[in-house]
C-alpha cells in the first residue's frame, strides 16, 4: 500500500500543516479528534512542495510515517510556542482505509443518508485520505438498512485505531445490537426534587440501570432487569429530561415480550428514576456470538 504524503520543504527547513476533520455524529454530540488529521503540504515563506511516498511491503514489514514539526529550524520571525503547538502527524496503522474500505463494500448502492449522501461519497473521502468523515458517514449508513456483524465490527476497529472514543463504542454498541436486537423508547426522567438521581449521566452506553419490563417475584413484587442505555443525539442526559434511548439488555431472552407502546419504568434502585415508552423492537441481523 502506499501513502502520499504532501510535505513543504525550504532550504533547509520543512513545515507542515493539518486540518482536523469535522464529522457530523448522528448518535451523539461530537467534537473533531486531535489524532485524526487530513494532511496537506504547505510552505512556510517557500511555493515548494514535494511528495513523499511510504510503500507497506507486507503486515509484517508496516511502514510508520510520523511528521512533526522541528522547533529548532523554525524562522526567527515566526512565534516559535505557535509553531510548537501545531498538532503531530501521526498515521501508525496501514489498516485504517482498509477498514473503511471493507466496510463500504458491505452497504448496498441504494443505500442513502438523510442528506442523500451514499457510498460513492464515502469513496470520495477514502480517496482524499479523509478516513473520519468517512468513517461518519459509514455510521449514517447503517442507520438506514440493517448491515451485517462485520460492517460495524470493521467500523469500531477503525475507530479504536484513529482514537475516536465515541465513535468506537458507537460501533460496539451497534456490534451488540446486531447480535441481540434493537429496542428504542422515549424515556422521560423524574425531576432531580422527586427522585434520587442529582446529576446528568453519559449518554454513551456507560449507564447501566435496572428495568421494570413485567414480569414479577414469587412475592409480587416487580422483577428488575439491567440493560445498558444509550442516549440517541445527546452526549448526555439530566434529570427531569425527555430523549430517545437505545437499550442493551444484560440477558436479551428475558426482552423477548417487549412491544411497541409498551411503557417500562426505569430504577437505579427500588424507586422509580424515569419512565419510557417502547418504539420500536427489531429482531437481530446477526446470530448471537456463543
Amino acid at each position: 500500500m502506499t501513502i502520499r504524503v504532501r510535505v513543504a520543504v525550504r532550504s533547509g527547513f520543512g513545515g507542515f500543516t493539518a486540518r482536523p476533520l469535522g464529522r457530523s455524529a448522528k448518535k451523539g454530540a461530537n467534537c473533531p479528534n486531535s489524532n485524526a488529521y487530513a494532511a496537506s503540504g504547505s510552505a512556510i515563506g517557500s511555493s515548494k512542495t514535494m511528495t513523499a511516498s511510504f510503500r507497506d511491503v507486507g503486515r509484517s514489514t508496516r511502514s510508520d510515517l510520523i511528521i512533526t514539526p522541528n522547533p529548532r529550524r523554525c524562522p526567527r520571525n515566526r512565534d516559535l510556542q505557535a509553531h510548537k503547538d501545531q498538532p503531530t502527524i501521526q498515521n501508525r496503522n496501514m489498516d485504517v482505509p482498509r477498514l473503511l474500505e471493507a466496510a463500504s463494500l458491505l452497504v448496498p448502492e441504494e443505500s442513502a443518508t438523510e442528506n442523500d449522501l451514499t457510498v460513492n461519497d464515502v469513496w470520495e473521502h477514502l480517496t482524499h485520505d479523509e478516513w473520519e468523515v468517512a468513517l461518519g458517514l459509514l455510521e449514517e449508513l447503517g442507520d438506514g438498512h440493517p448491515l451485517p456483524l462485520s460492517f460495524w465490527q470493521a467500523l469500531a476497529t477503525a475507530a479504536e485505531q484513529m482514537r475516536l472514543e465515541r465513535s468506537a463504542a458507537w460501533c460496539h454498541w451497534r456490534c451488540y445490537e446486531a447480535q441481540h436486537g434493537v429496542i428504542r423508547a422515549d424515556l422521560t426522567l423524574r425531576p432531580a426534587r422527586h427522585a434520587r438521581r442529582q446529576t446528568p449521566f453519559s449518554g454513551a452506553g456507560i449507564l447501566r440501570p435496572m428495568w421494570n419490563i413485567g414480569p414479577r417475584t414469587p412475592t409480587g413484587e416487580p422483577d428488575l432487569y439491567v440493560a445498558g442505555l444509550w442516549v440517541e443525539f445527546a452526549p448526555f442526559m439530566e434529570p427531569g429530561a425527555l430523549a430517545t434511548v437505545r437499550l442493551a439488555p444484560l440477558t436479551p431472552s428475558n426482552w423477548t415480550h417487549l412491544r411497541p407502546d409498551q411503557a417500562i419504568t426505569m430504577h437505579e434502585d427500588r424507586t422509580v428514576t424515569g419512565t419510557a415508552v417502547v418504539l420500536d423492537v427489531q429482531r437481530p441481523s446477526a446470530p448471537a456470538a456463543p
